[in-house]
């Protein structure tokens, strides 16, 4: 190629012009005609780039991404020779290569380099954090180190994000260490917003609120680093306390920070704060065209169960990409609402909008939720196809309790047995999965295999082997499982299991061992009282029923539904009419509990068992259908001799059918 004329040390003015062309329209943000200013340039073969040239071309290649012309470029620039000697043309290289996903080629120029400075070490670091090689980078930190080359400021935002991306806190504080030492946090923001970064990332969150404190000023990033940090680790409360002093320092909010509150609303349920932030984007006019922001608003409703104000968002999404219809789906299933989780699913399809594995996911767990297994077949198989299920367990444990909700263990097992991986929840669903189905014998079974493949229990697997154990009246294996979870220390930290081990123990009959139990449980809730009324009450310990009903209440445990259905059975059983009919009144007028169709079939009974059997018909009239009452009616009949009643008894119970 032609080299260009240089009069008296002066670069000709054709080559200038395309210089100060192609550096201004990158300045602009324009890459595409910088490099279209290139290709009319080489139309002139008497013209060669300066190096000012080549750097702008490099820069315009990485924000392109164009690996063709970048390369290109590089090939012009070996034959001027100025890699070897220009350190700023050898880091632009590598940084285009690292840009363009090429780290081998930057590694390569780098390896080729005879000077390197801090800026060329900064470019490679910098190519392997952006390219999720944190290990990489450290390692190559420790070479720039044995070089005796300093890092400065850029070296150590660089190093921090490669220590949060793998969690190398030990590193991380070293570099913290040094920073500290060199005074570069009070002097470099951004730094200081690498270090909350880090901390966050590493789980350390009473450290970055330490280094957020110590910041001689603050921006929207460090507020809204330290906020995400919270959000993310599951402390809501405490960023949406923070969130509260970011707005009392008067620091403007952006759609990343209302992103991150919004998540904190959700994860909470704090749908008030959720709303108050809604009206603040609104008023900010931040919604128009930022769909991440649209989709954070659209969840946090779905989460907090206002799924009118949720549709009434997604209808107004400009655009809606797959996390919007998922976010939809996800919240009408999660409220039990399957059959609109399945509608929207259907016209996500409509629109042309694929679902992702979470979207899957979400429909699954709908079709369950209503028992619809045909079509659950046929998400199953739209999973297969697009092979989700082979690299993805939480799809094929969602599959298996899908099925068993369905009330199909047979195909549920299939996909238990064709599953590569199984985990704890996977075993979970098929033995929760024959208990409640009433094939206790096959969930000991279950359970005991999992123990042989090696997966410990964990709460929820005690729950369902107990309830496993009531129903066949299994004590002895009932008491096995009761010194396992007492190994583990279950009792003290998950209630539920606790009050499962007093029903267990009350339903067969072990009222001794069930109060035993109860009397060491650290918090006694509704489920575990009722469970001890229960056990007296099968035994026919009425008086026991009541005295401890009356301890219950004391105490200030509230009864719930359930409770009432077990003292009005008592009742019942007893005899006690008059007793009966005081819990029945004291149910809402006292508690505020709605009588259900299992409570006016308790009444029911309670009457016919008392000789009323007109006011037991009187009551049936004034409740829905119950062929369960009108039984109760007919069978009291009988006893009674009322011939009359017994064929309108008899005649509303074949209407029922």
């Amino acid at each position: 190629m032609p080299t260009a004329r240089v009069v008296n040390g002066l670069v000709p003015l054709k080559e200038v012009s395309w210089k100060f062309l192609i550096s201004g329209y990158l300045r602009q943000g324009k890459p595409l005609k910088a490099l279209a200013m290139y290709a009319e340039m080489q139309k002139d073969v008497s013209i060669c780039p300066c190096k000012h040239t080549f750097v702008a071309l490099l820069k315009a290649c990485a924000k392109t991404k164009n690996l063709r012309t970048g390369s290109e470029v590089h090939a012009k620039i070996e034959r001027t020779g100025w890699i070897d000697r220009d350190v700023f043309i050898g880091s632009s290289l590598i940084d285009m290569y690292a840009k363009c996903g090429r780290l081998d080629k930057a590694q390569k120029v780098f390896d080729k380099l005879l000077v390197r400075n801090v800026v060329c070490w900064n470019a490679l670091l910098r190519g392997y954090v952006e390219h999720e090689q944190g290990s990489a980078a450290l390692n190559r930190l420790e070479k720039m180190q044995f070089e005796a080359i300093s890092p400065d400021a850029v070296t150590f935002i660089c190093i921090l994000k490669a220590c949060g991306s793998i969690g190398e806190i030990v590193k991380g504080k070293e570099i913290h260490a040094d920073i500290e030492r060199k005074g570069l946090l009070g002097q470099n923001l951004i730094i200081g917003n690498s270090l909350i970064d880090m901390y966050v990332k590493c789980g350390l969150l009473d450290m970055a609120q330490e280094v957020f404190d110590k910041l001689p000023t603050r921006d929207v990033v460090s507020w809204t680093s330290l906020i995400a940090g919270y959000v993310e680790h599951g402390a809501g409360e405490e960023a949406l306390k923070c969130f509260q002093k970011m707005v009392g320092d008067g620091t403007p909010c952006n759609a990343i920070t209302y992103v991150c509150i919004l998540k904190a609303c959700s994860n909470i349920g704090d749908r008030n704060k959720g709303q108050e932030i809604h009206s603040e984007i609104e008023k900010n006019g931040l919604l128009e065209t930022n769909l991440l922001l649209w989709n954070a608003l659209l969840d946090m409703y779905a989460k907090c169960g206002l799924l009118t104000k949720a549709q009434k968002v997604f209808d107004r999404i400009p655009v809606r990409d797959v996390v919007s219809w998922t976010s939809i789906i996800a919240g009408y299933t999660d409220h039990g609402h399957g059959e609109e989780a399945i509608n929207a699913f259907e016209l996500m399809y409509m629109e042309g909008v694929c679902p992702d594995v979470v979207t899957f996911l979400c429909v699954l767990k709908a079709y369950g939720r209503i028992r619809d297994m045909v079509n659950g077949e046929e998400i199953h198989a739209k999973i297969e196809s697009q092979g989700f299920l082979d690299i993805n367990i939480i799809v094929g444990n969602t599959l298996v309790d899908m099925y068993v909700k369905c009330g199909s263990l047979t195909r549920a097992q299939e996909v238990f047995d064709g599953l590569h991986d199984r985990n704890l929840v996977s075993w979970n669903a098929l033995i929760s999965g024959h208990a409640e189905l009433g094939q206790a014998e096959e969930a000991i079974k279950c359970f005991e295999r999992m123990q042989l493949d090696g997966v410990s229990p964990d709460g929820i697997t005690f729950v369902c082997i107990l309830k496993a154990c009531s129903s066949l009246g299994a004590t002895s294996k009932g008491i096995e499982i009761h010194v396992e979870i007492e190994r583990q220390g279950l009792i003290d930290r998950e209630i539920l299991v606790g009050s499962t081990l007093v029903d267990m123990y009350a339903r067969c009959g072990s009222l001794v061992k069930a109060h035993q139990v109860f009397d060491k449980l650290p918090v006694r809730d509704v489920v575990s009282w009722t469970a001890i009324l229960e056990g007296y009450a099968h035994l026919g310990q009425s008086t026991c029923v009541f005295s401890n009903f009356d301890r219950m209440t004391r105490e200030g445990i509230q009864p719930d539904p359930v409770t009432f259905i077990v003292l009005l059975n008592t009742c019942s059983r007893a005899g006690l009419l008059g007793k009966g009919q005081r819990y029945y009144e004291t149910m809402s007028k006292d508690h505020g509990i709605s009588p259900s169709l299992q409570h006016h079939g308790c009444m029911v009974d309670l009457l016919v068992r008392g000789g009323h059997i007109n006011k037991a018909i009187e009551r049936i009239k004034n409740i829905p259908s119950d062929t369960v009452a009108w039984r109760t009616v007919l069978s009291a009949c009988r006893n009674w001799g009322n011939v009359d009643f017994a064929k309108r008894a008899f005649a509303h119970t074949l209407h029922s059918k």
